[in-house]
Formats: structure tokens, C-alpha cells, sequence
């Protein structure tokens, strides 16, 4: 089974979701990592800016879509139509 590492900046990883994770899964995550993570409950607000970006970009078809595309660019290797990537 291959694995990669997930970036630093993976929006998915922030939601901690699979990119595969339907919209309501998604806005079921953040609003999770909201309740622990809101200035209002001692967060420095940050990590909620940081969520609330993900969540925006994620919950949007064509911004996930744009975002996910981006996302692929500079992992693996493409071989053909197929991206090989590396263990």
C-alpha cells in the first residue's frame, strides 16, 4: 500500500479528512476542529482562520476541484495519463 507524506499546507490534512471525503463530511470536521480550536474557547484565532480558509475551499465544488488539481502538481511522476507516486 502506498503512502505519502502530507504537506504542511494540505488543506485536507488541516480538516484531517480524506481527499476523497464528501462535503458533509467536510463541514462535519470543521465544525469539530471549530468548537476545540475558537478564539471564543481559548484559541488564539489563528487555527480558526486557518480552518474556516480550508472549509471554504473544500465545501466549494469548483474551488476543491481547482484546489485538488494544484494540490497533485510536483507529487510523483507522470508516466503517460497515470501519476506514479513515490513510497
Amino acid at each position: 500500500m502506498a503512502t505519502t507524506t502530507a504537506r504542511p499546507d494540505d488543506l485536507y490534512a488541516l480538516l484531517e479528512v480524506s481527499p476523497l471525503a464528501r462535503t458533509e463530511v467536510i463541514r462535519a470536521a470543521h465544525k469539530a476542529l471549530m468548537a476545540i480550536h475558537h478564539p471564543d474557547h481559548g484559541s488564539d484565532g489563528e487555527m480558526a482562520k486557518r480552518l474556516n480558509g480550508a472549509h471554504a475551499t473544500l465545501a466549494d465544488a469548483a474551488k476543491r476541484a481547482a484546489y485538488d488539481r494544484t494540490r497533485m502538481e510536483g507529487l510523483g511522476t507522470m508516466i503517460g495519463s497515470y501519476r506514479v507516486l513515490e513510497q
